[in-house]
């Protein structure tokens, strides 16, 4: 028996008691989900200094919206530039999934299915680069998503209220074994 637990009436210790084991349990069942959760928020914390994780951003001609090419020349102009970069037909390419316009860069990000990128001057059609977006796959692997949808909803309320859990038996376990 430790010095600390010495000194504890028998009603202390048992107010300790449920709270560890409950704390303990809690943590082992979470510990996965915190453990991927904490990694892969690292990277995502960092995904604008690797190009590993995300394609470096171009900047465009112009910011001027109103001298844009029309969004149909920019997904014609991206599509030609994956299907040659992948050496696939056209008809082959992976969906795409959104065109993300960056007014103040004056590019569009073309995001396809499949995490591919390709990169295009809003005013010109230029192509600027054809990259691999491992973010994506990775930001799924952080909200569970990359499982299914209804998994990423049970394992993120999972985790929220087991860490919400554990802050709270943690803080009442130091409270008591400080309040001897």
């Amino acid at each position: 028996m430790s010095e600390a637990q010495k000194g504890r009436s028998p009603s202390q210790k048992r107010s300790l008691k449920r709270p560890r084991r409950w704390h303990r349990w809690v943590g082992l069942s979470i510990a996965i989900l915190i453990v991927i959760s904490s990694i892969t928020g690292l990277l995502l914390a960092w995904k604008k200094q690797s190009a590993w994780l995300q394609p470096t951003e171009h900047s465009g001609v112009s910011t001027n919206i109103e001298s844009w090419a029309n969004p149909s020349l920019i997904a014609a102009a991206a599509n030609k530039a994956l299907s040659d970069s992948l050496k696939l037909q056209t008809t082959e390419l992976p969906l795409i999934d959104r065109l993300d316009f960056r007014p103040k860069r004056g590019i569009v990000k073309v995001i396809y299915k499949g995490d591919w990128e390709v990169q295009v001057d809003a005013t010109t059609a230029q192509i600027f680069s054809v990259a691999k977006r491992n973010v994506d796959w990775i930001e799924r692997l952080h909200d569970g998503s990359i499982v299914a949808d209804w998994f990423k909803n049970l394992s993120m309320s999972i985790l929220s209220i087991g860490l919400l859990f554990m802050t709270i038996t943690g803080t009442w376990i130091w409270w008591m074994r400080r309040s001897k």
